[in-house]
């Protein structure tokens, strides 16, 4: 499992670019995203990697791959245990989670 980041300008319709590209390729995100001036990261890990990356590159949007940490979730959780739990932290001062 992999974690991508991706800077974008702040404004209007990046975000929405990014999500269209993983969108016509079926490509379903756990996503966070921060701003800082006129830019931003995206954190996110793709359910398909390989797709992800071809969507990317066709929106001509640069990224990083990075390893993700992924932990079972708890028998508390309401998710079923299958499904991990997912931390990333990027080079950029972020850091992201799912619950």
């Amino acid at each position: 499992m992999s974690v991508f980041t991706v800077d974008l300008k702040n404004q209007p319709g990046e975000l929405a670019r990014l999500c269209e590209a993983m969108a016509g390729r079926g490509v379903n995100l756990i996503l966070c995203a921060t701003t800082r001036g006129e830019d931003g990261t995206v954190a996110f890990i793709a359910d398909d990697e390989t797709s992800a990356e071809t969507a990317l590159a066709g929106a001509g949007i640069g990224y990083k791959r990075r390893p993700a940490l992924a932990l079972p979730r708890s028998a508390s959780s309401p998710a079923p245990a299958s499904t991990p739990t997912c931390w990333c932290r990027s080079a950029s001062p972020m850091t992201c989670s799912s619950p």
